[in-house]
């Protein structure tokens, strides 16, 4: 059996994303030990060294590869996987127009674990200023209001792209979601077939030894110091609308609960700079110190576990709090957030593009002050999903190695 790991961009210096590929891969090897599996990457020659996997390059992603090597890729395996984050609604054009070569090609095919949002993508699926907003403002005016014709054409691009997510679905030959909310929105777009709800393949991720990592001084000190810790990470991808206020907020936390915090970005480029900025508009900045260079899923993990609550706008690194029972507050970035929370009772601060501050900073100094409860009610949540996990696992299992 020879198998093609693709999905949500891989290589691309993103900690969450890379957190699931290691899982995913680990789980696939352990339901079929004697397949050659191929991952595609925008960085294949650090994911094979890593990974000790083959690679190729990145498919359907910034025509890295060209359409006749894609087919040909895909052509030299018996199975093509899409896994990973919330790849269905992030990037459906990219999932349908992969996995329809790879059914006209007579290939197994099958989506595993993979989230959806209750909006598509806005960057495709919303008009934007330009040419054709213009037609169509033109084209409402001539309707003196009457006809809202940039909701239309929403509307319509909605429904084609859930459309076309339903004709591939609806082919596949194994369908599993991360969530249960993620099933729904599947069904909604009009699958019509079995939806398995797993669990996001990053649940698996264990921790590195912290003590063996090089840390950078003043995340080594803030680390092993005898305050409390409050992690940090906001996306560059979808930033905090009102920078300026979230400095203030985290001044307030800082001395309100005597803690320091810890910048963790899940991308170490964009994150990082992000919330260096950040820093700089704080008056205790003392207190607040940034994690840089490159780090693996598991690293992240044990900086993370070090953190008495832990804030974020990305949804894998509460994921990866939970895992280590760390209180987490979310900021919305989309349902995926919101849909996370939900698991442990919790409600997100406000969006990025509408943060509650003051919610924001309650909602710390609470969990500073009451963590038992959230780390009962992960250690539950952790349980039930490697449950339905093991449970995708044991399907995968007969399926790849049933003739």
């Amino acid at each position: 059996m020879r198998i093609l790991l693709a999905g949500v961009p891989f290589g691309c210096d993103n900690v969450g994303d890379e957190a699931i590929l290691c899982c995913a891969l680990a789980i696939f090897r352990e339901a079929a030990p004697d397949a050659e599996i191929t991952v595609s990457t925008s960085d294949p020659e650090r994911t094979a060294t890593r990974l000790n996997v083959a690679t190729c390059g990145l498919l359907g992603f910034f025509d890295e590869v060209s359409h006749d090597e894609t087919v040909r890729i895909i052509d030299a395996h018996d199975c093509f996987v899409w896994c990973g984050a919330t790849g269905l609604s992030d990037y459906p054009q990219v999932t349908t127009e992969l996995m329809r070569i790879a059914q006209e090609r007579g290939k197994k095919t099958i989506l595993w674990c993979v989230g959806m949002n209750d909006e598509l993508t806005p960057s495709i699926h919303r008009v934007h200023p330009g040419r054709r907003k213009r037609v169509l403002l033109a084209l409402q005016a001539a309707t003196l209001g009457l006809v809202d014709t940039i909701a239309l054409e929403e509307k319509r691009r909605d429904r084609r792209s859930r459309q076309k997510i339903a004709q591939c679905l609806n082919a596949v030959d194994l369908l599993f979601v991360r969530d249960e909310q993620s099933r729904q929105e599947v069904l909604r777009s009009g699958v019509e077939r079995d939806v398995v709800v797993g669990a996001d393949s990053a649940i698996r991720l264990r921790p590195a030894n912290l003590e063996e990592l090089r840390l950078p001084p003043g995340i080594g000190h803030a680390l092993h110091s005898e305050r409390p810790k409050v992690g940090l990470c906001v996306s560059a991808q979808g930033a905090i609308e009102d920078e300026r206020a979230l400095a203030t907020c985290i001044d307030e936390i800082i001395t309100s609960a005597h803690v320091d915090v810890v910048g963790i970005p899940m991308n170490p480029l964009t994150d990082s700079a992000l919330m260096a900025r950040l820093a700089g508009r704080m008056q205790h900045r003392e207190h607040f110190s940034v994690l840089t260079g490159e780090y693996e899923p598991e690293e992240i993990l044990a900086i993370t576990e070090r953190m008495s609550v832990l804030i974020s706008s990305r949804l894998h690194l509460l994921i990866l709090a939970s895992l280590v029972h760390v209180p987490i507050v979310g900021i919305s970035r989309g349902s995926k957030v919101d849909n996370f929370l939900s698991l442990f009772g919790l409600e997100s601060v406000g969006s990025v593009d509408a943060c509650n501050f003051e919610g924001l900073k309650n909602e710390v100094l609470r969990l500073l002050a009451e963590a038992a409860p959230f780390r009962e009610q992960s250690q539950s949540v952790l349980h039930d999903g490697l449950t339905r996990l093991e449970a995708a696992q044991r399907q995968l299992r007969e399926f790849l190695n049933t003739p």
